[in-house]
């Protein structure tokens, strides 16, 4: 688990965690706060799909939840090329943002 606290930590983090020169095609960025059982839905969906797991990654931003949405994030962990972070609430434009920087695809929409 990674907390979204200090930019100064944000930015330590991506360079540890992503090289441009390995990009992914394909990231997928979930925001969730309290949705745990819709999570679940949402990345068993991701399991199904016929893209090859090492052409995605799926960036999940906790926005503070206080249900069980890390323990259904951990429950994919071998099944989906996840990657967890968590941050204190701040809302979905907080957490959207923070999920693009953690990505390293040149096109970002």
């Amino acid at each position: 688990m990674h907390s979204l606290s200090a930019w100064g930590k944000i930015n330590r983090m991506r360079s540890q965690s992503f090289s441009h020169e390995n990009s992914l095609p394909l990231s997928v960025i979930i925001c969730t706060y309290d949705r745990a059982d819709f999570l679940n839905t949402s990345l068993e969906s991701l399991t199904t799909q016929t893209l090859s797991k090492d052409k995605f990654e799926v960036v999940l931003i906790d926005d503070g939840s206080s249900d069980h949405t890390k323990d259904v994030s951990s429950a994919y962990k071998s099944a989906l090329p996840l990657k967890y972070f968590y941050q204190n609430n701040a809302g979905l434009e907080s957490a959207r943002n923070h999920g693009k920087g953690f990505i390293p695809n040149e096109i970002k929409g």
